[in-house]
């Protein structure tokens, strides 16, 4: 890599006699009679004519020289990127050849003569040239293998043969077998680096990192002894039993394994297990590291386990049937159970079929009632607007005929006192609306729904005529509130406070709602003169509140005393 040295050698003494420095580093040096070629690896060709170095391919194209080899005619330059260029004798360009012309790989390790014909190694297989025209390609018999071709020749009886940077290799029929009986390499992480044929001695010498191996190629054969290997015995759901070769599982069984005896005839070579469960995988797979088949949970059916043996030098055993076996159905697929199922199902379609009758009439019904239901609800709302909406305007339109009176007498002052009854009149009318719409338009409320429509009425009411008032809740209910029943329940709790305002004469008033998962309680309570709950009253307030409580099927209890307030207790079931 730093230049090159020449020796002169004298009583098996070196002395050197030249010095020739070289940046780009030397990658091969050839004798011409009395001058010196050299290849480098970023430099060009040189010749050294008389000490003196003269460059002779300076183009950027022959500048990287991995190896610069005789050949017939002239000399072929070989590279790792660009394939390999072919040179007369004068070291002309006469080609250059790339995976164009037909290479397998523009990485190129050595090109080799026989008679008429050229092969090339490269790092993914040999290609063969006459002359420069391209005739074939031979690759790796196994396609797995990523081997790269340093080196190949042709031993003495006329077989090609190829060295890798790991294994030895036979060509026969244009395909690379590995010869793996004769290891060219000390250890499996030890790669060849060169190797060279002598043809002489038909010998092969390959040099690798630690060693170098020399083989007699005549004695250098590919294993032709391979053995099929047979059953040794089978375990069911993890358990040894000796099922022999051909049986019946359960369909139910969880897994079985089959152990054979590889059939090695080198015990230092062992074997590659190739397997087929026909009926269940049709193409051989590679049984790894292990002696033992395994599956699991297959369907029902018949199944057969075939297998071969491949040895390291590619060689096949036949193909032998290991075991024959059958996996039963379970009953549901038996003809007796699909007989019974099919009476079930017809069984079960008339009883579909009667329920689907019976129900489209439930829905009828459920239709008619829920017809008759909403019927009611238009009538309830109808009544409600009527005894809350109609009444409010009819009392505005008294208070617009009398605010026109006091203007005609021009009595201003007093028309004035009348717009502000009629503009309270106007809000409370509208909030009597919304508090309707709000209670109708959803199907349920929750309960804290319905006590901050509650809060909120009170804080509007019982705020502006100056009452004292208390809210408090205990419990929850983890049910809704029906549309009807927050509706009704809200009336009466305007209606009572409406009794509080207006003839209670009470300063104070407490609201209290209770709930659990079954019921629901209000008690409204006052401190005001009260009245003898034990008379019956026709008032219509009180009559109004027993009817909107009877219509949500709940009931009412009205305890008052004279001169000591009056409570009322709403309650309901959810």
């Amino acid at each position: 890599l730093a230049g090159l040295s020449l020796y002169k050698i004298n009583n098996q003494q070196l002395t050197k006699i030249k010095q020739i420095k070289e940046g780009a580093g030397i990658s091969t040096a050839l004798k011409l009679q009395n001058d010196y070629i050299y290849s480098t690896y970023g430099s060009g060709i040189f010749n050294l004519a008389k000490n003196v170095p003269v460059r002779i391919r300076e183009e950027a194209a022959y500048s990287i020289i991995e190896k610069l080899q005789p050949i017939t005619n002239g000399y072929a330059a070989l590279t790792y990127e660009d394939g390999f260029h072919l040179l007369d004798r004068l070291l002309q360009p006469v080609k250059t050849i790339t995976i164009k012309n037909g290479l397998l790989s523009n990485e190129v390790y050595d090109v080799h003569e026989y008679k008429d014909t050229t092969w090339v190694s490269t790092a993914k297989g040999v290609s063969v040239f006459v002359k420069t025209e391209f005739i074939k390609n031979i690759l790796f018999e196994n396609k797995l293998v990523k081997d790269k071709c340093i080196y190949s020749f042709h031993s003495n009886d006329g077989h090609y043969w190829v060295v890798t940077n790991k294994k030895l290799y036979e060509c026969t029929n244009d395909k690379l077998f590995a010869v793996s009986s004769y290891s060219i390499t000390s250890n499996a992480t030890e790669n060849v680096k060169t190797a060279l044929f002598d043809a002489t001695t038909n010998t092969l010498i390959a040099g690798a990192e630690e060693a170098i191996t020399l083989y007699n190629m005549v004695n250098v054969k590919r294993d032709t002894s391979v053995t099929a290997p047979t059953l040794q015995f089978t375990k069911l759901n993890s358990e040894e039993n000796d099922l022999g070769n051909n049986f019946t599982l359960p369909y139910n069984f969880n897994s079985i394994h089959f152990t054979i005896i590889p059939g090695i005839s080198n015990p230092f070579l062992q074997p590659n297990i190739l397997y087929k469960l026909e009926g269940y995988n049709d193409a051989f797979q590679l049984l790894k590291d292990s002696t033992t088949f395994a599956f699991e949970k297959l369907r029902p059916g018949k199944y057969t386990l075939v297998a071969k043996a491949i040895n390291a030098d590619e060689y096949q055993s036949k193909e032998v049937i290991l075991a024959q076996f059958e996996i039963s159905k379970p009953y549901w697929q038996e003809l007796w159970f699909l007989a019974l199922s099919t009476i079930a199902l017809v069984g079960c379609s008339i009883l579909l079929y009667n329920y689907f009758q019976r129900k489209k009439q439930l829905q009828k019904d459920n239709a008619n009632k829920l017809a008759l239901s909403l019927s009611k609800d238009r009538e309830r709302m109808s009544k409600d607007l009527h005894d809350h909406l109609g009444t409010s305007l009819v009392t505005m339109i008294a208070q617009t005929d009398n605010i026109e009176n006091k203007l005609i007498n021009n009595d201003v002052s007093a028309a004035l006192d009348k717009i502000k009854d009629l503009s309270n009149q106007s809000r409370e009318s509208m909030n009597v609306l919304r508090e309707t719409i709000w209670a109708v338009q959803e199907n349920s409320h929750t309960l804290d729904e319905f006590v901050i429509r509650i809060r909120t009425f009170l804080q509007r009411v019982m705020g502006a005529n100056e009452h004292d008032w208390k809210l408090e809740t205990v419990g929850t209910i983890n049910k809704k509130l029906s549309a009807e029943q927050t509706l009704q329940l809200f009336r009466m709790i305007q209606e009572a406070t409406q009794n509080i305002i207006k003839h209670a004469k009470a300063t104070e008033a407490i609201y209290k709602i209770e709930g659990d998962n079954n019921s629901l309680k209000i008690t409204v309570s006052d401190n005001g003169v009260g009245f003898d709950s034990n008379i019956n009253y026709a008032n219509n307030g009180l009559k109004n509140l027993a009817a909107r409580i009877k219509d949500i099927n709940g009931t009412i209890t009205i305890n008052s005393e004279k001169q000591k307030g009056t409570t009322i207790l709403f309650q309901i079931l959810i």
